[in-house]
């Protein structure tokens, strides 16, 4: 009995730090990259969970076949890098996203670790969440690759848009988040 609890308690733990990981990677790649997020927060579409599989496929696939092939490694190494950038990006515009559906009103820096700390939790649980993190990662995956390649959509900013967190919002009923 007290295994379980250990275990229990050392998993609580691991969820809470990724959480909180993901919720400084939230916080600081909009800081540095605020065109890149928000058009990667435009991509977060079903379309981009198969763009990310594919891709992942793709990698693994060239991964597999580097075996004494130095070339074959090396790009396989140069787009693993790149796919680690096009994920973070992903995942902050997830936390980002979740975080503005569930707490509008509240300051970035709460609304974005609370958000990654539910994402993190939701993923925790076993076989539905571990379905449901893979299904985030392949879609934060294929919305940050096109996040990156994409030109960000223009479009004049409206009355009732806020262009901080690209969603509209009716101005009589609801105040401008954070």
């Amino acid at each position: 009995m007290p295994n379980l609890l250990l275990l229990i308690f050392a998993l609580a733990s691991l969820a809470c730090l990724i959480g909180l990981s993901m919720g400084a990677l939230g916080l600081l790649l909009p800081a540095l990259m605020p065109e890149k997020i928000q058009t990667t927060r435009q991509y977060l579409r079903p379309n981009s969970f198969w763009m990310g599989l594919g891709h992942g496929v793709a990698l693994l696939f060239i991964l597999s076949k580097a075996d004494h092939r130095p070339l074959v490694g090396l790009l396989g190494v140069v787009w693993l890098v790149f796919a680690l950038l096009c994920l973070a990006l992903g995942l902050a515009a997830w936390v980002q996203h979740v975080g503005f559906l569930l707490w509008p009103e509240q300051p970035k820096a709460r609304r974005s670790l609370g958000s990654a700390v539910v994402l993190a939790w939701a993923c925790a649980f076993p076989y539905l969440g571990q379905i449901l993190g893979i299904g985030l990662l392949l879609t934060a995956y294929g919305a940050g690759l096109a996040g990156w390649t994409k030109k960000p959509a223009v479009h004049d900013q409206g009355p009732g848009e806020d262009r901080e967190e690209g969603l509209a919002f009716d101005a009589a009923t609801a105040r401008p988040p954070g």
